[in-house]
């Protein structure tokens, strides 16, 4: 019948004494279009209830923040959305993702690639931060967001002491011992001597009473430390 009360279509759908038959069942995915779209026609049990699968939202969250130096430019693949997102109903390479905002595009400019990963450009010149949200978007139209941040710093100030600080053979920006472009390496010594090669000989310690503590065999690269103190 119609909204009006008038007759429509008198077919019958449902046979008396039979477990399954074919009839119109509502569509329960969260979304009320009011058109014939809300409903299908399937195959329903008698006494059970015949709505379809419900679909429910996909989820993402635990983006991770990210750091980059000033005029580091492209930053490739730095973060695998499929690690992050995940949906009762559909794969994860079923579901669509896109960058729905940033809030300055000027300083670092993200963007999506092949469906999963994240790249980032940061802008030449400048430094600050950006709020990046990504949408996750599942097969059925549902969506979920998650909003990273990424920060652009000026670099620390490049080594220029022409000295080779830790014995690798370089100096200035290419001495992992100092400041460099690419940053500090902090478990390295600054002020360590170089090591020194030896050849030929065997080098043998002892303790306070003479007695021989261990060897140390040749061509084996050790470091002197000189402790001068006063009684």
């Amino acid at each position: 019948r119609d909204i009006f009360g008038n007759i429509i279509d008198e077919t019958p759908i449902l046979t008396e004494n039979v477990a399954s038959n074919s009839c119109w069942a509502r569509v329960p995915n969260g979304i009320d279009t009011n058109t014939l779209t809300d409903w299908v026609f399937q195959l329903c049990t008698k006494n059970t209830v015949n709505n379809l699968v419900v679909n429910t939202p996909p989820t993402i969250s635990g983006l991770l923040d990210q750091g980059y130096l000033q005029d580091s430019g492209l930053h490739d693949n730095v973060i695998d959305i499929w690690n992050y997102a995940a949906d009762a109903q559909d794969a994860d390479s079923a579901m669509t993702y896109t960058i729905i905002s940033e809030t300055n595009t000027a300083v670092v400019d993200c963007s999506i690639d092949a469906n999963r990963y994240i790249d980032c450009i940061v802008q030449p010149g400048v430094t600050g931060s950006s709020d990046v949200t990504v949408q996750v978007m599942d097969v059925g139209g549902l969506t979920a967001q998650d909003t990273f941040t990424v920060v652009v710093i000026l670099p620390l100030s490049a080594c220029s002491d022409t000295t080779d600080n830790d014995g690798d053979g370089n100096i200035d920006n290419g001495d992992i011992g100092c400041y460099g472009s690419l940053g500090y390496d902090s478990t390295d010594n600054n002020e360590a001597d170089p090591a020194i090669p030896l050849t030929g000989v065997d080098i043998f310690f002892y303790d306070m009473n003479g007695n021989s503590i261990t060897t140390i065999p040749s061509n084996t690269q050790f470091r002197v430390f000189l402790s001068i103190g006063s009684n």
